[in-house]
């Protein structure tokens, strides 16, 4: 091999390793309640006593997550750019939260127990949420082809599931639940009063409880399973 040609190929291997070296970047936050991801990058949330996001990415810059608050809102954006592959992790440490929203295939993971009298969560678009709860009452939306596994105990939520989204939430512990399962959803809930349901064609529906009134409205096809 030439002495060009050894040069070149160090040349490249050399841009291979800085183009997906890890990056990292530390932000103060402004208060915020309320949470909206949107980009395919995993988040993690950790209930602390200051609020900070810590972005680390590996083959994209770190600056490609948009983090800022608006409105007591924080927003945590892939900018629009198109990668063939996204290794990201943010990290949040929050005080409080009442309403998370997760979109465009991206993943949250409550690293702790999410304490609230109401909250509002929602999922959409292949996108995905793991945690536990402990609430008064809960409204979750469960996008298209979007999974949500929720596990704690609140008094009652409302859960709507729409086509391919699946709920995991058997065993998060339920006084009432009402829940509408769309065409080719599948929902698993608890409820030990009251379970009002509402699952169409298609649609796929497991409870646990053993609940004292049971109002369960079916479209052909529809599958209910009491365990």
């Amino acid at each position: 091999m030439s002495m060009k040609k050894i040069i070149v190929a160090l040349g490249i291997s050399l841009v291979s390793v800085i183009g997906y070296a890890q990056q990292t970047a530390v932000y103060s936050l402004n208060d915020f309640d309320k949470l909206r991801v949107w980009g395919e990058f995993k988040v993690f949330l950790v209930k602390g006593d200051s609020l900070s996001a810590k972005v680390e990415t590996q083959g994209i810059p770190a600056s490609d997550i948009s983090v800022k608050v608006s409105a007591n809102t924080l927003e945590l954006m892939l900018k629009g750019k198109l990668y063939d592959r996204v290794i990201a992790n943010v990290y949040i440490t929050y005080k409080e939260l009442s309403s998370i929203a997760v979109s465009a295939a991206a993943s949250v993971s409550l690293q702790d127990t999410l304490r609230a009298t109401n909250v509002s969560i929602k999922v959409n678009t292949s996108s995905e949420l793991d945690g536990v709860l402990v609430a008064e009452t809960a409204d979750l939306t469960v996008g298209q082809g979007s999974t949500v596994r929720l596990r704690g105990k609140v008094n009652s939520y409302e859960a709507s599931v729409n086509t391919g989204g699946i709920l995991s939430a058997i065993d998060l512990i339920s006084t009432k639940t009402f829940v509408k399962v769309s065409t080719g959803a599948s929902a698993k809930v608890h409820a030990s009063e009251l379970i009002d349901a509402n699952v169409r064609t298609g649609g796929s529906l497991t409870y646990t409880g053993n609940p004292e009134q049971k109002k369960i409205k079916t479209l052909v096809g529809a599958t209910i399973i009491e365990q």
